[in-house]
């Protein structure tokens, strides 16, 4: 009996032993971002990374038999670092636009994130230039909303300082949310939209998107 509990753990440790081997030998894709935009990318109080971004890139990097590995940047470095080759794509909630076109090639749209205001309650404030004149707006530096905000809105005297729903619709805020790849990199480009569309397909974006949104992001 003895003998037979012993053949059966050392299976199962082999087993584990080339579970592990293999994980290792996977080759990694190195993912810029920067986790503190709830819900698509952000740190537990354990410093585990968690979010919508998190769990697709992980799903696609499953599909394409990779590694993901996580490179934290400040937004507005993002793509200088990337530049910079410290990380092989950007994946942070970050929209597809034609000035980021100039210098990065993007993955088909994986969604879309609408723009919001936030204001006080009851303050009537709307998303347009002649309600916001000779008030104070807050945008992340970097953003796209940094773009809209001090080309479509200070110019019409509204102090523009760090972040802040009305939707906004704009050219300017892009065709949806991708992945930011080197340009000239279309083998590693065609691979994530691949995976891409096999987590579409098999139903993984739907499960991790329930997982995180009460309404449809595709949308």
């Amino acid at each position: 009996m003895k003998r037979h509990l012993f053949a059966l753990f050392a299976l199962w440790g082999l087993g584990s032993a080339v579970c592990m081997a293999q994980a290792a030998d996977l080759p990694v894709l190195r993912i810029g971002l920067e986790a503190t935009y709830p819900p698509y990318e952000y740190k537990e109080p354990s410093g585990k990374l968690v979010g919508f971004d998190i769990e697709l890139a992980e799903a696609m990097c499953a599909e394409m038999k990779m590694k993901c590995e996580w490179v934290e940047s400040p937004f507005d470095a993002l793509i200088p670092s990337f530049q910079a080759k410290k990380f092989d794509v950007v994946h942070s909630a970050l929209s597809i636009t034609e000035k980021r076109k100039l210098t990065v090639d993007f993955t088909d749209p994986l969604y879309h994130a609408a723009t919001k205001l936030i204001a006080k309650k009851g303050s009537g404030l709307e998303p347009t230039a002649q309600s916001l004149a000779g008030k104070k707006l807050g945008v992340l530096k970097g953003t796209i909303q940094e773009d809209f905000a001090k080309k479509k809105l200070e110019p019409h005297g509204v102090e523009v300082k760090s972040f802040a729903g009305g939707s906004v619709v704009d050219p300017m805020i892009g065709a949806g949310i991708g992945m930011a790849v080197r340009k000239n990199n279309q083998p590693l480009l065609d691979k994530l939209n691949q995976a891409y569309a096999k987590v579409r397909a098999n139903g993984s974006f739907n499960r991790i998107m329930k997982k995180y949104f009460d309404y449809d992001i595709l949308n």
